[in-house]
């Protein structure tokens, strides 16, 4: 029997490994942006499953770069 793999549990994985400093801020996990240097929390990733945005969704308030998850991940 084959487990199914659930998409919050891996991006809630991958932003843990992440370290650097995080933060909760609603349905956003703020982590320091890997896409300019960072020294606080600007980079929020959409960690809900209430379809308000797709889920991994990202959008940095510092550089302005955003996208879904397969982007960030890729960084």
């Amino acid at each position: 029997m084959s487990k199914e793999i659930d998409a919050m549990d891996v991006i809630t994985s991958a932003l843990d490994s992440y370290g650097g400093r995080q933060k909760i801020a609603g349905d956003f996990r703020m982590i320091q942006c890997p896409f300019h240097s960072d020294n606080t929390p600007s980079l929020g990733v959409y960690v809900s499953r209430n379809g308000r945005r797709k889920l991994g969704w990202f959008n940095c308030l510092g550089c302005s770069e955003k996208g879904d998850w397969n982007k960030l991940a890729e960084k």
